[in-house]
């Protein structure tokens, strides 16, 4: 009889010596919850890990967890490589290493006799890396900014990709990514309790409560189904801490903050005819309000509530005589496509990039920013 997806990914976690958790750059609050609560479950089950998430800060360590699990922004070798020695006719004495001017240099001495060029051989050694668990990543391009030139690596690794987005492409060997769920947490919730409901402590319940809390804005976005109240409520019984969440996701902007964000909102401008909405914040606000950028971190997650049926939103920050941008898209439109001009970093659903000063005053750049991401959208 044929395992199901979850049997899978259970057999596959459980056969792994040393796992990899990964999430895309702008990652959102569920994903950083579900690669969080995926390392809780696994310290539970002794198994060796890493966690990579590029971009990341300390800062956005949710207060309500247990600062258990290190978080590393790059990603280290992936499989070592192996120098043989043949000493069955020569065997060996003394071996010792030095480092000098960026060179290892490798000292052997025989017992007796000498080695020959053809004794010495090269191997790539084994993979770092036997199971890769990725969270929110709609393709293997979003996680180009781990990868970089070893992505196609990722094809040689049993991958478990965990989502609940229609526009996930359905990339790796192991797929568990169902859109009728609210959230990637919740997917992660019917996992573990198929998996072993009575491991599922306290500060798991925590994180996966919180991922659903942050992806339905407090259970109160459209189509929310019976089934996700339901689990929960499952995770409340289990002890997740429902006042620390609500109090730190809704209750922690600061008085600038709400400030700088209503400038953002007042401002907010919505094309009905290609779909795009934009808004933008100055030097100025930040000057006249003695702001800083962390007062904008939230910012576009807040916007898109506000603009429900756009194709996609700009969120343009003033950077001296430049605009950083920061554009999300709703699927299937790609951001990291729409934004191709301008060399973006991202993915599908959200990237970021820096206008050119070649293209005049920033009155000029934003024009030409919105002009480009509009011509796309109606293309």
């Amino acid at each position: 009889m044929a395992l199901n997806l979850e049997q899978q990914a259970i057999e596959a976690i459980g056969r792994s010596k040393h796992l990899l958790l990964i999430t895309r750059t702008a990652h959102s609050v569920d994903d950083l919850c579900s690669v969080l609560a995926l390392a809780f479950w696994l310290k539970h089950q002794n198994k060796s890990f890493d966690i990579v998430i590029p971009d990341f800060e300390n800062k956005l360590y949710p207060s309500y967890l247990p600062k258990s699990a290190e978080i590393a922004t790059r990603l280290g070798s992936l499989r070592s490589l192996k120098i043989t020695l043949n000493v069955k006719e020569t065997p060996l004495s003394e071996l010792s290493y030095d480092v000098r001017d960026g060179a290892l240099d490798i000292t052997v001495v025989p017992k007796h006799g000498a080695w020959k060029p053809q004794d010495v051989g090269f191997m790539s050694g084994d993979a770092r890396y036997d199971l890769v668990i990725a969270v929110g990543a709609p393709d293997r391009h979003s996680l180009e900014p781990i990868f970089k030139h070893e992505l196609n690596t990722l094809q040689e690794i049993i991958t478990i990709n965990i989502d609940s987005s229609p526009a996930n492409e359905q990339w790796g060997t192991i797929n568990l990514v169902n859109p009728t769920r609210s959230s990637a947490c919740e997917s992660l919730y019917t996992l573990f309790e198929a998996w072993n409901p009575q491991q599922l402590t306290a500060d798991i319940a925590t994180a996966l409560l919180a991922g659903m809390i942050a992806a339905t804005k407090g259970f109160r976005t459209p189509h929310l189904s019976g089934k996700t109240l339901e689990r929960s409520s499952a995770l409340l019984e289990k002890g997740a801490r429902r006042q620390e969440i609500v109090q730190t996701l809704w209750r922690t902007h600061s008085v600038t903050a709400l400030q700088l964000w209503g400038r953002a909102l007042a401002r907010l401008e919505q094309d009905q005819t290609t779909g795009l909405a934009w808004t933008f914040i100055t030097d100025t606000d930040l000057l006249e309000l003695k702001a800083d950028t962390n007062a904008l971190d939230g910012l576009l997650r807040e916007l898109l509530s506000y603009t429900p049926n756009t194709k996609a939103i700009l969120l343009l920050q003033q950077r001296g005589s430049l605009w950083q941008a920061d554009l999300h898209a709703h699927a299937p439109y790609s951001a990291i496509e729409i934004s191709k001009d301008f060399l973006p970093t991202g993915n599908q659903e959200q990237a970021r990039f820096v206008t050119d000063l070649a293209h005049g005053s920033l009155a000029e750049q934003k024009a030409q920013t919105l002009n480009s991401i509009k011509k796309y959208l109606v293309s």
